[in-house]
């Protein structure tokens, strides 16, 4: 009865980093603005200048606004878990040192 519980443990967490190894692999400029909401700020939360503390539960309406090889700007319109829709804007970019950061504000 372990033995089970053990093995499907184990293809769950290969699974897991089989899937961040080719998310990992695509480059940025190859991304789209769905893949990054959905990847990277979907579940995240924000706080606003009061603390108040809000998670993303949806994201609605993605669309890419701009793009080159250092930067990735999206808009879509974020379900909050205070009960909130917000129209938010996401950035991919690429600082000085080659790294690539993630910013998210509400519009």
């Amino acid at each position: 009865m372990r033995m089970p519980i053990i093995l499907t443990s184990v293809i769950v967490l290969m699974v897991l980093v089989i899937s961040c190894a080719n998310h990992q692999n695509v480059p940025p400029w190859e991304r789209s603005c769905e893949s990054i909401a959905k990847n990277e700020h979907l579940g995240n939360t924000l706080t606003n200048a009061f603390g108040r503390e809000s998670k993303i539960l949806k994201l609605s309406n993605i669309r890419e606004v701009t793009r080159s090889e250092t930067k990735i700007q999206c808009r879509a319109r974020g379900r909050m878990s205070i009960g909130d829709d917000l129209d938010l804007i996401f950035t991919l970019a690429k600082d000085p040192d080659g790294g690539w950061w993630h910013n998210i504000k509400t519009e």
